[in-house]
């Protein structure tokens, strides 16, 4: 009787140490798996800020072309304008000598028809 009682205590206290073991090995890999999360975190985090830099870098690019294209077309039309002031007598012969944009342009000039009637 007192055989068997202390087999029953062993066979409950291996039990019991057979379930904290388990308990144990659960957190261990619950923490591992959280320990390879924030590694994951930690380089998608590395990668989300390398790419933003990139993506900062190449907005002040573009914001700088954009800034130089301005400039550039400001400079341009001064000298159009300066131009315009230089020649305009030039223009207005030109035009004067019956030179016609190409949209009043006709398709023949030397024949003056109206367009074919069709069957």
């Amino acid at each position: 009787m007192n055989h068997q009682l202390q087999e029953e205590q062993e066979v409950t206290r291996l039990e019991a140490e057979l379930k904290l073991a388990r308990e144990r090995t659960e957190n261990a890999n619950f923490k591992l798996k959280i320990r390879q999360l924030e590694i994951e975190k930690g380089r998608a985090t590395e990668v989300a800020l390398y790419s933003r830099r990139e993506l900062v870098d190449k907005l002040n690019e573009v914001c700088a072309l954009d800034a130089q294209n301005r400039r550039l077309k400001q400079q341009n039309s001064k000298l159009r304008q300066q131009l315009r002031r230089q020649q305009p007598l030039q223009r207005r012969r030109r035009n004067q000598q019956g030179q016609r944009r190409p949209w009043q342009r006709r398709p023949f000039p030397c024949v003056n028809t109206r367009p074919l009637a069709y069957d």
